[in-house]
């Protein structure tokens, strides 16, 4: 494997030849530099590959079908969803919503505090995945992101359900 999170292939692995084992890296260079990073999420996940995170196959695939032959680096990465599941695979829920219950980032104009890792059950909240706030390949903080992902639906600043379209 090699450091970073790409699983390593033959050299000369091109982007149409692209498989699940293939060096992600090789051609998604943003991302390795997201890696070395200390400001991006993913450099604390270096030791991780890719594919432990992006692990919907058939979807890479998809994603991977109009690539073209001798492209060496890839300028935009398409959007590829990483289920919040995967994050609960070694960041436990409990622990997320105790290590943050203090934390008052998401306050409305009304004085409620919302924890971000402990959002209400509420069925508009479904939507909402770890990746909502948490960007691993560039160097916005969750704390940054958080406010505009709850503005989104809660645009009049208030965080109380049903009084803006009552």
């Amino acid at each position: 494997a090699t450091s970073g999170g790409g699983t390593k292939a033959s050299s000369g692995t091109s982007a149409a030849a692209w498989t699940i084992e293939a060096d992600c890296l090789a051609c998604h260079v943003n991302e390795q530099e997201a890696f070395e990073d200390e400001k991006c999420l993913a450099s604390k996940h270096a030791a991780l590959e890719c594919t432990d995170c992006h692990a919907d196959e058939k979807g890479l695939a998809k994603g991977h079908k109009k690539a073209k032959e001798g492209v060496a680096q890839v300028k935009r990465l398409k959007k590829s969803e990483v289920d919040g599941e995967v994050c609960l695979t070694c960041h436990k829920q409990e622990d997320l919503a105790k290590a943050t219950a203090e934390q008052d980032v998401l306050t409305d104009k009304e004085g409620t505090v919302v924890n971000p890792h402990d959002l209400p059950a509420v069925e508009e909240h479904q939507g909402v995945s770890c990746a909502s706030c948490h960007y691993m390949h560039r160097d916005k903080p969750a704390l940054e992101a958080a406010p505009a992902v709850c503005d989104g639906c809660h645009h009049d600043g208030v965080y109380e359900c049903f009084t803006c379209h009552a």
